[in-house]
């Protein structure tokens, strides 16, 4: 399929709004929900977890 040998089973708690969001998404786009998931940690992985985790602990300091 992406050339990937083998996949690891991973059970995740998200909010219920997400969880509403993506189900919305995967019925208006015929997208299943892990690959939507899958979509979207790619996405965050390859623009830098650490850069996104450091603003969001900068701005709670601030608060």
């Amino acid at each position: 399929m992406d050339g990937c040998d083998s996949y690891v089973t991973l059970t995740v708690r998200i909010r219920p709004d997400l969880a509403d969001r993506l189900r919305a998404v995967s019925r208006k786009t015929g997208v299943r929900i892990y690959r939507l998931v899958e979509i979207a940690l790619e996405k965050e992985l390859k623009d830098g977890v650490d850069h996104n985790y450091n603003r969001r602990r900068k701005s709670r300091s601030s608060s």
